[in-house]
């Protein structure tokens, strides 16, 4: 299993094909002060996997501090149904969470992780950072 991208955005769009339009991609949050509330942002993974990996997968997201504490955590695991594309391109399946009020209690370097299938070891750890004006 791999991860085509695990990103932050502001806004995220999906038309009615399928496709889905991240806005607003960002790894940096810039304040005045701490603690910082971000109203509202969204959590979007595309993981891909070969058929022999399987269909049907399960999911967590989680933003830790860089002492390893949660700021959040998406713990309820999520089923993933990786949906076939064609005999050479892997398998395919959009993880798109909003979160809301998301509080980060001071500056510092934080991670975005995804989980699978509760593994121990995050398949992607995404870097963010929250920055003094």
């Amino acid at each position: 299993m791999q991860v085509g991208f695990a990103l932050l955005v502001e806004h995220v769009i999906e038309g009615r094909d399928g496709k889905l339009s991240l806005i607003g991609i960002f790894d940096e949050i810039r304040s005045t002060s701490v603690p910082v509330t971000f109203p509202r942002m969204f959590a979007a993974v595309r993981l891909l996997a070969r058929v022999s990996e399987g269909t049907e997968h399960t999911v967590q997201l989680v933003i830790v501090d860089e002492d390893g504490h949660e700021v959040v955590n998406k713990s309820r695991s999520f089923p993933v149904r990786l949906t076939p594309t064609g005999p050479t391109v892997p398998m395919s399946a959009e993880i798109v969470t909003e979160l809301v009020a998301v509080k980060f209690p001071r500056f510092g370097d934080y991670e975005f992780n995804v989980f699978v299938d509760g593994e121990a070891t995050p398949l992607a750890s995404v870097a963010l950072s929250v920055q003094a004006i």
